[in-house]
């Protein structure tokens, strides 16, 4: 398969044009796969500028670790142009390599193939690899398990209306009217704050629908009602540090507030078979 990549490079002075690669981006526009991953250590970028200077590295990945969150959440694609825009933007210490092409069976075999070539070393994994597209797959198998007319009652990330308020929902099941909204969140993602600020803005949206009620647009444009008292649950993959769990208190309080259900991932078919009987009692 075709992957486009480019290194990541610590620039100290770029009129002296000396750098050293600190990690790489790779991606696909056909398997929708991307993946950021920086290096084990800094210790030969620390000895080309000053240490704080580093910081900067750790600012750029979070970024770009942030915009494939969003990518994973379906708030917009990405693809080999988006790449080419990041590596002309990238002037100052953080620099990417113009995009080049290497062919891998996936994401991580590029990275692999990648950090072998150019950076000749065995990397550890600075951010753990469950996204919220595992999450989001998790429950979709869950789903696909539980539901019998998958295509007339399972609606995937449709967009909900509550009064002024906005926000993508991952999972509708609908049967004339909305009977269950469910939402996929991992919390093993490098920028915690990003993560906790999406979380309460979608809180703001689901406080007003207790509030109020509010419609869904499903990806046909078909609306469909929502009461205040619909079923919502969440399904997350649970945090693997501390940084991890002080985002996932913060959420916790929103899902209390809103009376949301939330299951980690392995119980995700608790949320399936809950949709089967509201399915049946209607």
């Amino acid at each position: 398969m075709r992957f486009v990549y480019s290194m990541i490079r610590f620039v100290p002075d770029p009129a002296r044009g000396e750098f050293v690669n600190v990690g790489a981006v790779v991606g696909s526009e056909d398997s929708a796969e991307w993946k950021i991953r920086p290096v084990e250590n800094f210790a030969r970028a620390r000895s080309l500028g000053r240490p704080e200077a580093i910081k900067a590295v750790d600012f750029f990945v979070d970024h770009v670790q942030s915009d494939l969150c969003e990518h994973d959440s379906g708030i917009g694609p990405l693809d080999e142009a988006w790449l080419g825009r990041l590596h002309d933007s990238s002037r100052n210490v953080v620099q990417l390599s113009r995009p080049a092409i290497v062919v891998a069976d996936s994401a991580d075999h590029a990275l692999e193939r990648v950090f072998a070539t150019m950076i000749v070393q065995n990397p550890r994994r600075r951010y753990p690899p469950h996204s919220k597209k595992e999450a989001f797959r998790g429950l979709l198998e869950a789903y696909e398990t539980e539901l019998l007319r998958k295509d007339e009652e399972l609606r995937q990330r449709v967009d909900l209306q509550s009064g002024k308020f906005t926000t993508g929902v991952d999972f509708a099941v609908t049967n004339g009217r909305t009977l269950q909204l469910a939402q996929a969140w991992s919390f093993q993602i490098g920028d915690q704050v990003a993560l906790s600020r999406r979380i309460k803005a979608w809180g703001w949206t689901i406080r007003n629908l207790r509030d109020d009620g509010g419609v869904i647009t499903d990806r046909s444009g078909s609306d469909f009602e929502v009461s205040r008292d619909v079923d919502l649950e969440v399904v997350y993959i649970p945090p693997t540090n501390k940084h991890g769990h002080v985002a996932l208190d913060e959420a916790g309080d929103v899902f209390d507030q809103l009376e949301v259900r939330a299951v980690e991932l392995p119980d995700a078919a608790v949320v399936a078979k809950s949709a089967r009987q509201l399915i049946r009692a209607a």
